[in-house]
């Protein structure tokens, strides 16, 4: 008869138990927080044609004409708003803004103004910039960042108050033809080693206005060309060249050019 109760009494704590720990598992469950899965990280754009806005965010290298090794100046810009700089054994970080150039109505739509501030209180300048034209060539989109300002940074790492910006993009729209027989005006974005390869992207007025798409051509200097400059000086990129060239698409003719008072008639 004991061993009866017994049994009986054991029973009837499992079943406390187990209803126990069925009662814990419900609980648990309906309060455990359901984990949401963070939205992927935009993709820094890889098309030329687009704004410069939507192109600025992603990694920019600087490097000191003729030289591709370990780069002068790496910045890295963020979608939130951040940026990170890297000089040498320097880092430098803040914040980066962007607003119309001239800041009117009537400003240039394809021009911005970059400001990049680095320090915690966004009152030390890291380097403001016009920046917006631009080009691809074999898979890097190059923009031209114009220093603003004599106190920022920038300038004084590139050693150039219009450094060109290089974004690795791994897309290539390929090459356009050379044109042949012509005079026209361009951007001379870089040249070779020996400054006898330039490659150039041909643009419509002195805005530097793209014409057609917009994405270099090297083009050969004629070793009989008339020069009305050096082709050294054209080394550091983003420069407006008035160029002619011959039959087989080499330059003839070349002309650095500032403004209108430098274009020269056939």
């Amino acid at each position: 008869m004991l061993k009866k109760v017994l049994c009986i009494a054991l029973a009837g704590a499992m079943l406390c138990l187990c209803a126990s720990c069925a009662s814990k598992e419900t609980k648990t469950s309906e309060t455990a927080p359901v984990e949401e899965t963070p939205p992927d990280a935009p993709e820094p754009s890889t098309d030329v044609n687009d704004a410069p806005q939507a192109l600025l965010p992603g990694d920019w290298m600087y490097y000191v004409p003729g030289e591709r090794g370990v780069p002068a100046l790496r910045v890295s810009l963020g979608f939130d708003g951040a940026f990170s700089a890297e000089a040498g054994e320097k880092t430098y970080r803040g914040t980066w803004t962007v607003e119309p150039f001239g800041g009117g109505e009537n400003a240039p739509a394809d021009r911005l103004t970059l400001t990049l501030s680095a320090a915690a209180d966004g009152n030390t300048l890291f380097g403001d910039f016009t920046v917006g034209l631009r080009t691809e060539c074999g898979g890097e989109i190059l923009m031209l960042w114009s220093v603003l300002s004599s106190g920022g940074v920038i300038g004084d790492i590139c050693g150039t108050p219009s450094p060109v910006m290089r974004k690795s993009v791994n897309v290539t729209a390929g090459s356009p033809e050379r044109r042949r027989g012509e005079r026209f005006l361009a951007v001379c974005w870089k040249t070779d080693s020996d400054d006898t390869l330039l490659w150039l992207d041909d643009v419509a007025d002195l805005t530097g206005a793209p014409e057609g798409t917009r994405s270099c051509t090297g083009y050969s200097l004629s070793p009989y060309a008339d020069l009305r400059c050096e082709p050294s000086l054209l080394a550091p990129g983003g420069m407006l060249v008035q160029v002619e060239t011959d039959g087989n698409g080499d330059i003839v003719f070349l002309n650095w050019v500032t403004g209108e008072q430098d274009l020269i008639e056939h």
